[in-house]
């Protein structure tokens, strides 16, 4: 049965961006209700009752939710800013699915209870980002997509460009360009700020730094509501990875991302600058803006134009319908300082657009929700569907906040405080659960495992922090490690969640045998007479395979006898398939275990209590899992 849907306003937003998909999937949706302010007779707004007389129009949210049938529903707000949180709230108390044109919020917190609140009542709750169903934002991510086999054409992005820029100089009116920025989302960066940082958040996560730069460029209308803006978002560094066209163990500076939009770029609409994205391996050129919000503007839907939808005409130009495309060609000889790698550039068609999608997968998340049991299964299957999810809003809308922080404050703003995380409230059964899930290790105290969780979030800013301690039930099963490993996959390019563990290996390698703190002085080996360091390592280089050079280990910043057994200890657990396996599972394996491993390697005797103490260091540097008495 089509779900009832009721659209609160109706402006260019209703109208325009969800009307039409509303009626061009009758089988999923149905309108029943508008919400529209009662009309008088200067009235000049689009009539709701006049353009659709077998709906019901209803002059306030608490009239809509009274005429949606009881049972499954959902709302959709296109209100001002300022109303989205209470609205959908309210929508959320009254059992309704709700979709909220962006920004949800202007603060994150505001996200996080919306969030459980829609999590307590086992009901959607999301965002319209349509624009991550662009056509040319679709084409960049198969670019970027990394499938654990076959390397993305673009490589490990090094620098991504995104701008949405207008020629406006007269400004328009309306609230968004007269309401105050802070209060009620005034200004362009609250507007198409909300897409950009959103893409860029779905594909990376949130950043470690944040600089940004706010002003009224063409001082019209209040002072402090922006019409130009630009945020530059910095990203940790890059973990050592295979040669190819780079030196063995090479390490990138970490991904720096530049984003912005202004009122005075004199481009014709299809010709503004859009993406300039480069990679390791190739880059990426687009210029014109989506097809889809001009097609609807002349009246178009998926209904009425079928597959012509979401795709460039004919008519439009070759610079607008194609993107570039530069990648690294591979030759018989290797490439060197005086003959890098050759580059094959090509013009590449665009995929189609489909925002449509993001209504077929709201749907596909409701029918899971209104199929579950209880609210709390409801949740998960929720979880596992949805695209859009709060989550990731909430970074975003924190990534936002922030660079207006930094524009005031005229300086360069940290994304997060992960001082302020309350880890010291947390009970050490659910402390030990999280670093289990992150592959740190579980035999410390309180204290220990919350500077070891802090110090991991603040090295890897692009994982998000939990939402809430770990439920009893799920202290009496086995924590999801996949969080862990995405802290290499991301910076990889995506490898898809669901590779398994071997395709896994050797991203793990990289990542969970060099996690130690990286501000503490490196000593030299021992053995190697080196300093041992987790971006090059004579060793390694001797033992690498063709197709990734073994990663050097940094268990040696505390002391030069862990630096002195680091590689071959970790040979040795490499060499013993079933033992690697459990590292690599999290696994929690008995310290006199791993000892025994140690003696038959002659790296350790296994015998002396100093041996004991520095296995136990070496394990802890490397987020082992282990432990000492019968669990």
């Amino acid at each position: 049965m089509p779900i009832p849907v009721a659209i609160v306003g109706y402006g260019n937003s209703a109208r325009t961006f969800h009307i039409p998909f509303i009626t061009s999937l009758p089988d999923l949706y149905r309108l029943a209700v508008i919400v529209q302010r009662p009309r008088t007779p200067t009235s000049t707004s689009h009539d709701a009752k006049k353009a659709h007389p077998n709906v019901n129009v209803v002059p306030d949210l608490d009239a809509a939710l009274a005429a949606l049938p009881v049972g499954t529903g959902l709302v959709i707000i296109t209100t001002d800013n300022a109303s989205h949180i209470p609205y959908a709230k309210k929508a959320l108390e009254s059992g309704k699915h709700v979709l909220v044109e962006k920004p949800l919020a202007l603060h994150e917190d505001q996200v996080e209870s919306l969030e459980n609140l829609a999590r307590e009542k086992g009901l959607v709750c999301t965002v319209y980002q349509n624009r991550r169903y662009d056509g040319d934002f679709l084409t960049l991510k198969s670019l970027l997509r990394y499938d654990g086999q076959h390397p993305s054409a673009l490589g490990l992005p090094t620098y991504f460009e995104s701008r949405f820029d207008r020629f406006r100089p007269i400004a328009k009116g309306g609230w968004r360009e007269e309401v105050d920025p802070h209060t009620e989302g005034g200004g362009m960066l609250w507007d198409l700020g909300s897409h950009l940082v959103d893409q860029i958040v779905s594909l990376f996560g949130p950043p470690a730094m944040i600089y940004g730069m706010l002003r009224n460029q063409r001082n019209q209308g209040p002072v402090n509501v922006d019409d130009d803006w630009l945020a530059v978002l910095s990203y940790p560094d890059n973990p050592p990875f295979a040669g190819d066209f780079h030196a063995p163990g090479t390490r990138l500076g970490g991904l720096r991302v530049v984003l912005g939009a202004t009122c005075l770029s004199t481009h014709v609409d299809a010709e503004q600058p859009r993406f300039r994205v480069e990679g390791t391996h190739g880059s990426y050129i687009k210029r014109g803006t989506d097809p889809q919000e001009a097609q609807l503007k002349r009246g178009w839907t998926p209904k009425t134009h079928g597959e012509a939808f979401g795709v460039y005409e004919k008519s439009e130009p070759a610079a607008v319908r194609l993107a570039r495309l530069t990648t690294c060609c591979t030759t018989e000889e290797p490439a060197t300082a005086a003959k890098p790698p050759p580059l094959a550039v090509s013009d590449i068609p665009i995929l189609p657009g489909s925002y449509v999608s993001l209504y077929s997968n709201i749907a596909d998340a409701i029918h899971a929700a209104d199929d579950a049991k209880d609210a709390a299964d409801a949740s998960d299957a929720i979880q596992r569907i949805l695209a859009v999810n709060l989550s990731q809003i909430a970074d975003a809308t924190r990534v936002l906040r922030m660079i207006r922080q930094s524009a005031e404050e005229g300086r360069t703003s940290s994304a997060r405080n992960v001082d302020e995380y309350p880890f010291h409230a947390w009970r050490v059964p659910e402390l030990q659960y999280e670093s289990r899930r992150l592959g740190l290790a579980v035999s410390k105290p309180k204290t220990a495992l919350i500077d070891q969780l802090r110090a991991f979030y603040a090295a890897n800013p692009h994982v998000a922090f939990p939402r809430a301690p770990p439920s009893t039930a799920s202290l009496a099963s086995p924590p999801d490690s996949s969080e862990g490993f995405e802290v290499v996959q991301m910076r990889r390019a995506h490898q898809t969640a669901d590779s398994s563990v071997e395709e896994l290996t050797s991203n793990f390698v990289s990542a969970k045998l060099t996690r130690a703190p990286p501000k503490k002085p490196r000593c030299k080996s021992l053995k190697a007479g080196k300093v041992v360091s987790s971006s090059a390592s004579d060793t390694a280089s001797d033992t690498a395979s063709d197709s990734e050079a073994a990663p050097a280990l940094d268990a040696g910043i505390y002391s030069s006898e862990a630096n002195a057994i680091d590689i071959p200890l970790a040979d040795a657990i490499r060499a013993d398939a079933q033992l690697y396996r459990r590292v690599l599972l999290l696994e929690p394996i008995p310290l006199d275990e791993l000892m025994g491993l140690a003696q038959r390697a002659g790296v350790l005797s296994g015998i002396m209590t100093k041996d004991r103490a520095l296995m136990r260091t070496w394990l802890d540097t490397q987020g082992i899992c282990f432990y000492e008495a019968e669990l």
